[in-house]
């Protein structure tokens, strides 16, 4: 009992989806620059994810996560006001991090504006721009770009943080790098998204979201989950142990998903492990390979 309750309060925290987050940039770094970041700009990439995902579990614990994660929801809606102060703190304190690692403007106004993307899907930002009630209110209402624009603002945020990098590794990635990283990486970062929106279903369709999870059958979903498992295989192809380790560390941790389903799973917090395993696996493959 104690470790089911040291295990939920990690992950409906936002501390492992942080700590994925971290093992995501470090390996994108490390496949792309070939050094990891510094330690300054990992905990700006922690602490902005972490205030985010803070802020979006304050926002669904009197919405969808009613339904989806009602545990999840209890626990934010009995913490809400120190949940909104921390990650409101959060976010200063990546300002800070960032400063502090002496990041290039450009980055930091790249990182402005993936902040912003990701305030347009936790706010009802879209709202102010029309009146009727059953239009979307944020980025999260658009049912079939949001996985899309999530896997986008993963992926690029991660390749900001390997652009920033300061010292003797700086310089431009190859394009094939950068397209074999593309290659694995984004259809990993798909996969959980929309197997976490198969998770989802029942919220979605009471708010009207008709989500590529809701709207495929139980066969064609794990169909898709099944392709966009193998197309990582491809980056195989391209040369550099790093991309190589990366893909089959994420491939062996993203295989759950293909395993289990959402709906199979009882635990809550579970469901955000498996969902998130793949990006820990990808680092631990990519430091086995280029070791």
């Amino acid at each position: 009992m104690r470790t089911r309750l040291l295990i939920d309060l990690l992950v409906h925290s936002q501390l492992f989806m942080a700590f994925s987050g971290i093992c995501f940039v470090s390996s994108v770094s490390l496949a792309l620059v070939g050094g990891f970041p510094s330690s300054l700009l990992l905990l700006a990439a922690g602490s902005g994810i972490l205030a985010i995902h803070l802020f979006d579990g304050v926002r669904g614990a009197h919405r969808e996560d009613r339904i989806s994660q009602p545990h999840r929801a209890r626990l934010f809606r009995a913490l809400e006001l120190p949940a909104l102060i921390l990650s409101g703190a959060l976010l200063i304190l990546t300002g800070v991090f960032l400063i502090a690692a002496h990041t290039q403007l450009w980055v930091c106004v790249a990182f402005g504006l993936l902040g912003l993307l990701a305030a347009s899907y936790v706010l009802p930002v879209l709202s102010f721009f029309h009146v009727r009630k059953e239009r979307p209110e944020s980025l999260k209402d658009l049912a079939r770009l949001k996985p899309v624009l999530i896997s986008l603002a993963w992926l690029a945020g991660a390749c900001l943080v390997a652009f920033a990098r300061p010292g003797p590794l700086d310089g431009t990635p190859a394009v094939a790098d950068v397209l074999s990283l593309i290659i694995v990486a984004l259809p990993l970062l798909l996969l959980d998204s929309i197997w976490l929106d198969r998770r989802d279903r029942r919220a979605d369709e009471s708010y009207d979201r008709m989500t590529f999870a809701v709207r495929l059958s139980a066969k064609s979903f794990h169909a898709v989950c099944i392709l966009l498992w193998l197309m990582p295989i491809l980056g195989g192809l391209a040369p550099g142990s790093g991309i190589h380790g990366f893909m089959i560390g994420g491939v062996i941790g993203a295989l759950p998903m293909i395993v289990l389903g959402p709906d199979r799973i009882r635990s809550e917090a579970m469901r955000v492990v498996i969902a998130g395993f793949w990006r820990v696996t990808g680092l631990l493959g990519i430091l086995l390979f280029t070791a």
